[in-house]
């Protein structure tokens, strides 16, 4: 605060503290927490009421860099369903995804009893390099991040056909949930209200999972149609894994499970088939009722059911284990790994893997240790190798947008260590260099979206492109030095293999098209075919299309319990990777393909009722005419972010600091933002005012804040009463800059202000406290870091530099002597530790003010709720000057998942052991601070939603020789 923080409780204090810091949601509940349950951590109890009551302020309006590049030129297209807001350059994917929507919208919310959910706005964006999509509120909203199927993660429907169902199925859902109590939430503090109910009554395996079944029900694809979609659940539940549903929420460190998406969607599907078409519709009705709690959703599916829930999720698991039966696999419990691209270069087969100690790495068989760890996703791009050449691509961040992402194409050279980046600021996918060695085949986005092979030399110099009419290109192999295979798609997501001729663009045919979900094309040109991994019958297998003679013959190649992915062929063995229960391991066999059908192979209705690819048990709908969605229906103009959907989506009537009426807005494309209120503070009984504006859209972001408040207070020993106002008014600007360097992730952020405080006449102000007078004050901050991405169980980075500096003055525009300036710095260093996931931290702090004891006082920037701002045990009080160096050691512990009965869940304990050393200086006096100690903190999720660290520390301060005791909060949580 601004001020000193005087005659005050500690807990009017923290609540103040804050509204006016504007946080993030995560630093706002730690904040909270820390200041509420400090005192007395059984308070936990009653977190939730009281943290909607005095936290909306600060957590609705915050500076947020993701938006799109500031020269887009926006359009809008009014459909029936949605207002497209889209870059002009996607005028034909807006019209189609307009006539998507209209289709499914009469169907998605069937079973919700609305026929005709209420139109949205749907916004577009064009520069993001991995498929996604997203509803959320405040405002009310759907974003997609225009792609295509680059991968079969996404599924073998359209990838916008598959939005336009899953999306549409959240917008459902949320719209639903305006009901009961919910409305009163959404009365009281409006989208924020609605949002904070829905997160807290109905936990995301429900939306996400209920969103899948919507996709497979109404299509002939979807996810739900995909055996390996549920490949990871089979593999576990057939080695007797089967988390308990504690488990399932609250994950684990001890292996890698599947999403909340899987789960959901077979929990979701068994209880529509058991108890009908509404009992979901029934169960959210009863959750409406009161959302607020955590355990809603359990509680109202045994009323309307009359079973427990989560012995219906234990039988749910059950069944689908006694389902997959036949296909018992052998049972171990090995650490978990991934093992992908089996590669045969040379004399020597590599691999790439990833366990839950190590990144993804490359890999020669034989070798325990990693050749080199790379930062690839090979779910989403492929990876190849050639002649000691490995050719990946790495999803890298835009400097400053964070709506603008790109898949860059690099090579590592085996022999010489080296890394090389071939494309810049690029969309490529599924790098294969050519058999000659001298040009690398992608798939590339380009910047209208639209799809396309690309040949590149090793320079990146583009040789070739090519485009299949009326067709989406995937991915492609080659065949030969002149001749590709490539993988495409039609306009709903059916797949074809094509024979593409360079040096004459002769294309054809070879087969399809087909509902299945095709993927890692790999040629072998002396058995003139094409192998390729393919959802079949329940299971994932591969298959060889034999393309000589006049019509291409089908073989299937492997015939794995749970699936097979990534081929490849060398001599006469083919090698690939299979799902077992620890994981998906290498395997091989000598090439002995049967000879089949794809009317007998691939089949997108199973006659039997094969949990892989028909849980449902239901017939697939088709799109007809699908043509027709290529129709120019409506009319599109253009947009003006500024002028469109500024209307309030959020309020409130309480707040930290009283009884308050504040509204929030943000346009639809997140360039604009507004928070405005007016109250009167519960303690002082005295009006205050506030408006903070910010300005996204540019590169600066830029932030102005007016803040007026009238104070008063009463001094305890004379019992004189004083009153006094305050305002303030403050222009901030953040020039943000980032960057990615293989695993290492770099971020340079300066930022300036400049505030005014003016203060009426205080009768009872201390000498350091502001009166009658009017204080100006410059801020300038920098800070940089690079820090390398964790791996799933560490603590710390392995390595990595955090370096922040903050430089305040303070002038008085009347009393000169008042006048102060403070400047602070600190550096952390992070290194790797004697053991996995352990590491060290080694940290320097220092603060210096203007020294005196009547000019202004700044409060220490490095204060935090869960540190000391000098040695730990040490308690702060007014210095001039402070030196401090820490050395922290942290370990992982125990991976415990242990649960105690549904309210907490212990997740993992680990420990710090510590020294700090801190110099102070006041005036001419120095003393020095050293404490040692420990901590335990325990990584627990509280009431099945909150993820809550709880740490207890204990200090030991070397002189006095006493010792001090601590517990302390902090979360991650997210609404």
């Amino acid at each position: 605060m601004v001020r000193s923080l005087k005659r005050q409780e500690f807990s009017t204090v923290c609540a103040a503290s804050i509204i006016k810091s504007r946080l993030k949601l995560t630093e706002t509940i730690t904040l909270y927490l820390n200041c509420y349950l400090r005192s007395d951590p059984m308070r936990i109890l009653l977190f939730f009421p009281l943290f909607i009551a005095t936290t909306y302020a600060g957590i609705i309006q915050q500076i947020d860099p993701n938006q799109s590049s500031s020269y887009l030129f926006w359009k809008k297209l009014e459909g029936k369903s949605a207002d497209v807001i889209y870059p002009g350059v996607l005028e034909v994917q807006a019209q189609f995804i307009s006539n998507l929507l209209d289709h499914y919208s009469t169907l998605v919310g069937l079973s919700y009893d609305n026929p005709r959910p209420k139109k949205f706005p749907l916004v577009l964006r064009r520069e993001m390099a991995l498929p996604n999509g997203f509803v959320t509120l405040g405002p009310r909203r759907s974003e997609w991040y225009v792609s295509a199927n680059i991968s079969p993660i996404i599924g073998s429907l359209n990838f916008l056909q598959s939005l336009a169902i899953h999306e549409y199925r959240h917008i459902v859902q949320y719209d639903f949930m305006l009901q009961s109590t919910n409305k009163f939430a959404y009365t009281l503090f409006g989208d924020f209200g609605l949002s904070l109910a829905i997160g807290l009554g109905v936990p995301s395996w429900y939306l996400e999972g209920d969103a899948v079944w919507a996709e497979t029900y109404y299509t002939d694809g979807g996810r739900g149609r995909s055996p390996r979609f549920s490949a990871r659940l089979k593999a576990m539940l057939l080695n007797d894994q089967a988390p308990s549903y504690d488990e399932f929420i609250a994950g684990t460190y001890r292996t890698k499970r599947p999403n909340q998406y899987v789960f959901g969607y077979y929990l979701v599907s068994r209880a529509y088939e058991i108890y009908g078409e509404d009992v979901w519709k029934k169960i959210l009705a009863s959750v409406a009722k009161f959302s607020f709690n955590p355990y809603a959703l359990t509680n109202a599916f045994e009323s309307v059911t009359g079973e427990d829930f989560e012995r219906f999720y234990e039988q749910t698991l059950t069944d689908l284990k006694f389902e997959w039966r036949k296909d018992q696999i052998p049972k171990n419990n090995d650490q978990y790994s991934e093992k992908l691209y089996p590669k045969v270069d040379g004399s020597s087969l590599y691999y790439f893997k990833k366990d839950l100690n190590n990144f993804w790495g490359i890999y020669r068989y034989g070798k325990k240790q990693a050749i080199k760890e790379l930062d690839i996703n090979p779910r989403f791009s492929k990876v190849d190798i050639k002649d000691g050449i490995v050719a990946y691509t790495q999803i890298l961040p835009d400097q400053r947008y964070g709506f603008r992402t790109y898949s860059d194409l690099f090579v590592y050279d085996i022999d010489k260590n080296e890394t090389r980046k071939i494309l810049n600021n690029a969309r490529v996918y599924h790098p294969e260099i050519s058999p000659d060695k001298d040009r690398i085949l992608v798939t590339e986005q380009m910047p209208n979206t639209q799809w396309q092979l690309s040949i590149y030399n090793f320079k990146g110099e583009r040789l070739k492109n090519i485009k299949l009419s009326d067709k989406t290109v995937s991915e492609a192999t080659w065949y030969s030095n002149d001749t590709l295979v490539i993988l495409a798609k039609d306009i709903v997501g059916k797949s074809s293999i094509h024979l593409y001729t360079l040096n004459n663009d002769a294309e054809r045919k070879v087969f399809g098209p087909i509902r299945n979900n095709f993927y890692s094309l790999t040629a072998h040109q002396k058995s003139q075919s094409v192998y390729f991994e393919a959802d079949a019958t329940g299971s994932v297998q591969i298959f060889k299309l034999q393309l000589n003679g006049s019509q291409a013959r089908l073989f299937r190649c492997t015939n794995e319990k749970i699936a097979a992915y990534t081929p490849s062929v060398s001599g006469e063995k083919i090698f690939y990777s299979t799902e077992q229960a620890d994981g998906i391991d290498l395997k091989s066999r000598n090439i002995n393909c049967i000879s089949t059908t794809r009317d007998n192979t691939f089949v997108v209705n199973d006659v039997t009722t094969n949990p892989s690819d028909n849980y449902l048990n239901k017939s697939p709908v088709e799109i007809q005419s699908p043509e027709k969605l290529k129709n120019f229906k409506n009319t599109s103009k253009s947009y003006n972010e500024f002028k469109d959907e500024l209307t309030p989506h959020s309020w409130g009537i309480i707040s930290g600091r009283g009884i308050e009426a504040s509204i929030t807005g943000n346009n639809i494309l997140n360039s604009l933002g507004y928070n405005f209120g007016v109250g009167q503070s519960t303690e002082e009984k005295q009006p205050y005012g506030f408006l903070n504006i910010n300005l996204t859209k540019y590169y600066p972001i830029f932030s102005l804040n007016l803040d007026y408040r009238q104070r008063e207070d009463t001094n305890t020993l004379t019992n004189v009463k004083s009153n006094w106002t305050e305002a303030e008014y403050g222009l901030t600007t953040v020039i943000p800059f980032r960057y990615k360097n293989g695993f290492y992730n770099n971020y340079f952020e300066l930022t300036a202000g400049y505030s005014q405080l003016k203060y009426t006449e205080d009768i009872s102000a201390k000498t350091y406290e502001l009166s009658d007078d009017s204080l100006n004050i410059v801020t300038t901050e920098f800070q940089a870091y690079s820090l390398k991405d964790r791996r799933l169980r560490e603590i710390y980075p392995s390595y990595g530099i955090f370096y922040n500096a903050v430089y305040k003055k303070a002038n008085a525009s009347e009393t000169t002597s008042f006048s102060s300036e403070v400047f602070y710095q600190n550096i952390n260093v992070y290194l790797p530790g004697f053991f996995d996931n352990n590491g060290f931290k080694l940290s320097a702090y220092q603060e210096k003010q203007s020294k005196g004891f009547n000019n202004y006082r700044f409060s220490p920037i490095n204060e935090t709720l869960t540190e000391y701002v000098l040695s730990r045990g040490f308690n702060y009080t007014y210095i001039d000057k402070y030196t401090k160096g820490s050395i922290e050691y942290a370990a992982p512990l125990w991976n415990t998942d242990f649960n105690l009965a549904g309210w907490v869940f212990l997740r993992r304990i680990y420990g710090k052991v510590f020294f700090d050393h801190t110099k102070v200086e006041l005036l001419r006096f120095t003393n020095n601070l050293n404490s040692t100690g420990a901590e335990l903190i325990f990584e627990t999720k509280f009431f099945r939603i909150l993820d809550l660290d709880i740490g207890v520390r204990n200090s030991y301060k070397l002189d006095p020789n006493e010792s001090s005791y601590d517990v302390f909060f902090t979360t991650n949580a997210t609404f």
